[in-house]
């Protein structure tokens, strides 16, 4: 019953605005109906948008306003001779493009719609197929230059210090030199005393006198021999004893 005396009010104002509308400007066109969301009755506030084919929006509104239940709109549009003919959508904003009514535009007219609108599924984003990076232009390798190793300089090993030992210090010997040893000098014979004997004097006759031996005459060959030993005797003693001195 609501329902009637709300479309019977719709009319009514449809065809006051008709009939105060100057025939020039073509007229008012009124969409109206109710809408619902997945099933359910749209909220109030909830957006309502007429769109041309070519996607011109030329009319929106909002259910539940001017005095219209919560889930109702009202869109009030002025025609233009360029609409007429034209399949107009009348969808909730946002909602599936397929769940949108249509309608075909004439002027003067009021025409009702219900909207049975569904949930837009989330827009699956366009891959975008990545920009190929050109390949950078390999640099010429430098040649490298030789470089010098360095001569790694040896670590000192320390040298262990001996320990001080005390060793005895060997006497040197000395080598005997041989002395040579003179011959032995040949002994000298000793001559060997030959006894002569001493003629006796004959005592002349007479006893005396200028012809007696004197006593202390010349000596014969046995002092020779005794004076000749007495020489030669104490010069081989010596030789003897020099010989018993040397090492």
């Amino acid at each position: 019953m609501t329902r009637i005396v709300v479309v019977m009010l719709v009319l009514v104002a449809t065809l006051g605005l008709l009939a105060t509308t100057v025939s020039a400007q073509g007229g008012v066109t009124v969409f109206f109906g109710d809408v619902t969301i997945d099933g359910a009755a749209a909220p109030a506030g909830t957006q309502v948008e007429i769109v041309l084919p070519d996607g011109t929006v030329i009319g929106t509104s909002t259910t539940g306003a001017a005095g219209l239940a919560p889930d109702q709109y009202r869109v009030d549009i002025q025609a233009n001779a360029s609409f007429i003919g034209q399949t107009v959508s009348i969808r909730v904003v946002g909602s599936d493009p397929g769940s949108a009514a249509t309608a075909t535009f004439a002027s003067n007219r009021a025409i009702s719609r219900d909207i049975a609108a569904l949930t837009a599924a989330p827009a699956t984003p366009t891959p975008v197929p990545p920009t190929p990076t050109p390949a950078p232009t390999p640099r010429p390798t430098p040649t490298p230059r030789p470089t010098a190793t360095p001569t790694a300089t040896p670590t000192p090993t320390p040298t262990p210090v001996p320990t001080a030992t005390a060793t005895a210090t060997p006497t040197a010997t000395p080598t005997p030199t041989a002395t040579p040893v003179p011959p032995k000098p040949t002994a000298t014979p000793v001559p060997t005393a030959t006894f002569t004997p001493i003629p006796t004097a004959s005592p002349e006759k007479g006893g005396g006198g200028c012809n007696a031996p004197a006593l202390g005459g010349s000596a014969g060959p046995l002092d020779i021999g005794w004076i000749a030993l007495g020489l030669v005797m104490p010069g081989l003693a010596f030789g003897w004893w020099r010989r018993q001195r040397r090492p």
